[in-house]
């Protein structure tokens, strides 16, 4: 995981490219020299190449029938709506099927949007034993995003009763600067030089 946040970062800031699907898919590792390490894959079928990303990792803003432009944010949501979906569907390499996120897969859109918004707001999730240690990175990383979206909903009714006052434009890119690749970095206990 910390390196493909890594080589994720890296992608963005200086070759300029978003994956835009990212999903379990997405995520394999390897061995190099005994560690163990992550890949982000699967750039060949980003949505440039055939259309829209799929929803059940997608980010909360992607899930509405015209979507805004896609963000190196949303790739940050959808990094975590897998991690998630790791931590609370898998155990000793067999996936549950009865696992809290796995009916993310058969769900329309709008409940969907639905779903994975009461999944931020909550402060309990159960992971199986096999991922029980990153009960707290998941739980940090679901409030980042949270707070990001209550700072959107708190500034936009800052701009309905700020009556033509000038009102600082929200910054979208980060949702307030609450999702970055530091913040997502400090929600797993990563320092920023780790990453750069």
């Amino acid at each position: 995981m910390l390196t493909c946040l890594a080589d994720y970062r890296q992608l963005c800031e200086k070759g300029q490219a978003l994956h835009c699907d990212i999903g379990l898919d997405s995520l394999g590792y390897c061995d190099k020299a005994g560690q163990i390490i992550g890949i982000l894959c699967e750039f060949d079928s980003a949505p440039s190449v055939r259309g829209r990303a799929s929803p059940t990792y997608g980010a909360i803003d992607l899930l509405v029938p015209n979507p805004p432009r896609h963000l190196y944010r949303h790739d940050l949501e959808s990094l975590f709506y897998v991690l998630a979906s790791i931590a609370t569907g898998f155990h000793e390499g067999k996936h549950i099927r009865s696992a809290p996120l796995w009916k993310w897969h058969i769900l329309d859109m709008e409940t969907l949007l639905e779903e994975k918004t009461a999944f931020l707001s909550q402060s309990v999730l159960t992971t199986t034993a096999h991922f029980a240690a990153l009960d707290l990175w998941i739980l940090d990383l679901g409030a980042m995003i949270g707070h990001g979206v209550i700072a959107r909903k708190d500034h936009a009714i800052l701009v309905k009763k700020s009556m033509g006052r000038v009102v600082q434009v929200f910054d979208e890119e980060t949702l307030g600067g609450h999702v970055t690749f530091d913040t997502f970095a400090a929600c797993i206990g990563l320092m920023y030089r780790t990453l750069t």
